[in-house]
């Protein structure tokens, strides 16, 4: 198997890895860590964000570009070799680093996978058949749940589960050579999981402290004038960030953006934190979870409003996918659009 963070930051990268796990037919898994788009999540050999499957089954473990794949430093593999592929596999920056290597390929990534690339020859086809099924099977099993996943969704009665809107945005960005920003928490899985990024530069995680994601889609959209670029954020991550200044940069600079909040009224992680940590304490006893509640917060989109920006407020299913239009129709007419989306969960 392949594990990989950061493989898509380099020119070329992504290109050469699916060259390289193709010739070779090797399945690639990008952990929660992943930070950009690395691999197309639409192509069979895409075996999704949990190495935990692997971590017993697999032979070798080829890691390209990865700062710490097992956490905690126990949770190693129990048989696989591992090898590093990395410009440089021992990063000084990292305090603590667990690799758990019997090989280091330093150099060049992309050139690297080219060049192992050209060494797949005269490969035992019989292997390469087994391999192929069983990653066909799980793929097709993936491709069953994503579906069921977002079936479920849309069969909701009330309210907008984050799947359905993750779906409803993959649907529209379809064809569109979409990029997408995400500064969500809670629904991060969610948002890699159902909008299916296939090519490069179509996907950027926003790494470090929350408050960062306007500023980070709009230096894309600078990058990339001519593709769309969509920010998926929650609502606790909305308000850390500078968000006048940073609609202000947007008029002035000509980067419309589409920013979608993932809104359900909480600081959803700092609450799943004082459940974890505290299940028994003050919090849980008197249901007072201080800091979290953000349902006194004014309607985020009004903040843009001053700015003659699009805005829409959705709490509808049936309203969900004509909003979503709307507002990339704005986008692409030159105007920022902010759709506020009022989740389930």
């Amino acid at each position: 198997m392949i594990v990989t963070e950061t493989s898509g930051r380099e020119a070329g990268g992504f290109e050469a890895l699916v060259a390289f796990a193709e010739a070779w037919h090797i399945p690639v898994v990008e952990p929660d860590s992943a930070v950009c788009a690395n691999f197309p999540r639409t192509h069979p050999l895409h075996a999704g964000s949990d190495i935990g499957p692997w971590m017993d089954e697999a032979d070798l473990i080829l890691l390209v570009n990865c700062r710490a794949p097992f956490y905690p430093p126990s949770r190693r593999p129990s048989k696989a070799r591992v090898v590093v592929i990395d410009e440089v596999p021992q990063r000084p920056h990292v305090v603590h680093q667990v690799l758990f290597a019997d090989a280091y390929l330093e150099g060049n990534v992309t050139n690297t996978l080219r060049q192992l690339t050209k060494r797949a020859r005269d490969l035992d086809e019989t292997v390469l058949a087994e391999r192929r099924a069983a990653q066909e099977v799980r793929s097709a099993a993936e491709r069953t749940a994503v579906a069921t996943a977002e079936t479920k969704a849309e069969q909701r009665a009330e309210g907008i589960d984050p799947v359905l809107l993750a779906a409803t945005l993959r649907k529209l960005l379809d064809g569109r050579d979409g990029i997408v920003v995400d500064e969500t928490i809670t629904h991060s899985r969610i948002v890699r999981r159902h909008l299916w990024t296939d090519a490069p530069d179509s996907y950027f995680y926003v790494q470090g402290g929350l408050g960062q994601g306007i500023a980070v889609a709009l230096g894309v959209k600078l990058a990339a004038q001519e593709r769309p670029v969509v920010l998926t954020i929650g609502d606790g991550a909305f308000a850390y960030n500078p968000v006048i200044p940073s609609y202000d940069a947007s008029k002035a600079y000509e980067l419309p953006l589409l920013i979608v909040v993932f809104n359900n009224r909480v600081y959803k992680s700092m609450n799943l934190n004082h459940r974890r940590f505290y299940p028994e304490g003050a919090a849980a006893e008197t249901g007072e979870w201080l800091g979290t509640d953000l349902r006194r917060l004014p309607r985020l989109a009004a903040f843009a409003e001053p700015f003659g920006m699009h805005t829409e407020t959705v709490d509808a299913p049936d309203a969900l996918a004509p909003a979503l239009e709307r507002a990339l129709k704005a986008v692409s007419e030159g105007t920022t659009a902010v759709v506020d989306v009022l989740v389930t969960r």
